[in-house]
């Protein structure tokens, strides 16, 4: 992974050579013992009583398995959001308006795959999430251009955020193109910031399973729930008063 003001080196993939076996035909020693060429059955032939669909039930079974193994391995980590009560896990990202070109910045410490945390990236050209949030609760929403419910919570989303100028608001654009982006941002007038996690480094580090997702963190940032289903204004209000205060000291977030 690259943070957004650094780079990373890959190493390619060792190739497997291939090993190759050879064994004696079983037809052969018949031939040469009796001088008659052994008959064998055509390519075509199949046993008595077999369905001449079945192979067509077995691509599909093929294939079948292929798109479940595809799936597990383009979800593999994500869970269902960030446990309540943990902190808000750091990220710089590209502000979506920008001409900042990298993917998502996860680092906590500096050697964790780029040379700078999340949180001490400078760049104002990036979202920093601790230099966002600072003592003031958070609310990160993810979103995508190809998810329509998750692109009309963000409308909800504005309006709530009007009226509330001591929470931080954030979005999350998990990958797509970002030209197209640009022109949603600007035709929608959304003023909080928006990132383009062209990877979705961060919603698989925020275990995001559907769309949208929000995460409500209170002043820490620490993590107070996730949503995965669209909010109305009334509830998303709510969840944002919510989090306008700590909870006390030893109690974990609900």
């Amino acid at each position: 992974m690259t943070d957004v003001d650094g780079e990373t080196s890959r190493t390619p993939p060792k190739e497997i050579p291939a090993h190759w076996a050879h064994r004696q035909d079983p037809d052969l020693g018949a031939e040469q013992e009796s001088g008659t060429p052994a008959r064998k059955p055509p390519v075509s032939a199949r046993p008595p009583g077999a369905s001449k669909y079945g192979w067509f039930v077995g691509v599909v079974a093929v294939l079948l398995l292929a798109y479940i193994s595809l799936n597990t391995l383009n979800t593999k980590g994500l869970g269902r959001g960030v446990p309540a009560g943990q902190p808000l896990p750091p990220f710089a990202v590209p502000l979506a308006t920008s001409n900042l070109d990298g993917d998502a910045n996860l680092a906590v410490r500096a050697n964790q795959g780029a040379r700078t945390p999340a949180c001490g990236v400078r760049d104002p050209r990036a979202i920093n999430s601790c230099r966002l949030a600072g003592k003031l609760p958070v609310v990160v929403a993810f979103f995508s251009l190809k998810n329509d419910p998750s692109v009309r919570q963000l409308d909800v989303l504005q309006r709530v955020a009007r009226r509330e100028p001591q929470t931080r608001f954030v979005a999350i654009a998990l990958r797509g193109d970002r030209k197209k982006l640009r022109e949603l941002i600007r035709a929608h007038g959304w003023t909080f910031p928006v990132g383009y996690d062209r990877s979705a480094d961060i919603g698989a580090r925020y275990g995001v399973p559907d769309l949208p997702t929000i995460t409500f963190a209170y002043p820490g940032p620490v993590v107070a729930r996730s949503t995965f289903r669209p909010l109305d204004e009334g509830r998303l209000d709510a969840e944002v008063r919510a989090i306008q205060q700590r909870p006390p000291r030893g109690r974990p977030a609900p």
